[in-house]
């Protein structure tokens, strides 16, 4: 895989772990999509993320105009499809064939250019990157 700038993030999963991974991703700059199967866990996971930046902004830890930064680099996508980008970062349930056919098709949108990262704290990555045409993206 040939290095390259990484402008786009995609998180995978809205749960707590995709939350705090894509509003880190949006603060530190990059557009930043998220996608979720489950739409109110889509909708809570966004709610959440403005909720935390306004915690922030009281404490004094950011200001308005970077929360507002933040918030406008993070994009609600509703199909799996619309997630093209450089970077993938997945966080959803620990089950090894779920992250695999995750990464299956994930693989085939991003043509095998994207890096696929996982939130896993419990697979072997080479064997969730196994079932890849490109098991070094992984």
């Amino acid at each position: 895989m040939q290095t390259r700038e990484i402008q786009t993030v995609g998180i995978i999963g809205a749960g707590t772990m995709g939350q705090g991974i894509g509003q880190v991703c949006a603060s530190a700059g990059f557009d930043t999509l998220l996608y979720d199967v489950n739409t109110e866990v889509l909708a809570r996971g966004l709610e959440a993320i403005q909720q935390n930046l306004e915690v922030a902004v009281e404490k004094k830890k950011i200001t308005r105009i970077q929360r507002d930064e933040t918030i406008a680099r993070i994009r609600i996508v509703r199909s799996l499809s619309e997630m093209k980008v450089d970077l993938v970062i997945e966080a959803v349930i620990e089950r090894v064939e779920v992250k695999q056919k995750l990464f299956i098709e994930l693989e085939e949108i991003n043509q095998g250019k994207a890096i696929l990262a996982t939130n896993t704290s419990s697979i072997p990555i080479t064997q969730i990157a196994s079932a890849l045409n490109n098991p070094a993206s992984c």
